[in-house]
């Protein structure tokens, strides 16, 4: 084989090796592109489940609906009156017809009511009593 030829040949079999490594590459990004999309909606998937109280009760859209629950109802118990200023309880923002029963309506803010822990612990997922 002459010195052209193989050059030749080994730059042949260079771009063939680039081509490969573009495709495996473009291959993994897209896997990971897939990955994430199944991530994303297991997480959204479990954010919503009623039985997924713990990741339910951290996440930022909880949180911020609970803001919004106190700041429309206010930090009294709809039920016994007490606040924590004047009685040092402990204020919960209750699901009027439960998560477990309802998930329908996890997120909706005229299901929620505001409840001392007394009253909310009492209560449980047994009563969909509106106390508000």
């Amino acid at each position: 084989m002459k010195a052209a030829e193989w050059r030749e040949e080994c730059f042949q079999a260079s771009i063939r090796r680039q081509i490969d490594l573009q495709n495996r590459k473009e291959a993994e990004e897209r896997r990971l592109s897939e990955l994430a999309l199944i991530q994303q909606a297991a997480n959204a998937a479990t954010e919503n489940s009623p039985d997924s109280g713990d990741i339910f009760y951290r996440s930022a859209r909880w949180r911020s609906l609970r803001y919004e629950a106190f700041r429309r109802y206010g930090r009294r118990c709809s039920l016994c009156g007490r606040t924590p200023n004047d009685n040092g309880v402990v204020l919960h923002v209750d699901h009027i017809k439960p998560r477990s029963r309802n998930p329908e309506l996890q997120w909706e803010i005229d299901n929620l009511q505001i409840l001392c822990e007394d009253c909310n612990l009492g209560k449980g997922a047994k009563d969909s009593t509106r106390w508000r």
